[in-house]
């Protein structure tokens, strides 16, 4: 399954494929880099694009250099239901 990029607003997890067997996930929710609702959304999202057999290297990375995630803090935002 390939991913297609998110439309609707702006994603705090952008998802590419830089080849056939390589994508990259950069996450990006400046400036404090929580972790919301809409961001667990996405990821589930790109989870499930990740059974793609021929998706052979994931590349995790940060849009802002030497920063990655803060923290997650479920009372600071509406998350999904499980």
């Amino acid at each position: 399954m390939r991913l297609e990029p998110a439309t609707s607003e702006q994603s705090t997890i952008h998802y590419e494929c830089t080849s056939p067997q390589i994508a990259k996930i950069t996450f990006a929710n400046p400036p404090v880099y929580l972790i919301v609702g809409k961001t667990v959304l996405r990821l589930i999202e790109i989870v499930e694009a990740l059974a793609d057999p021929d998706i052979q290297v994931v590349v995790f990375d940060s849009a802002t250099s030497d920063f990655f995630y803060n923290h997650l803090d479920p009372a600071a935002a509406d998350f999904p239901a499980p």
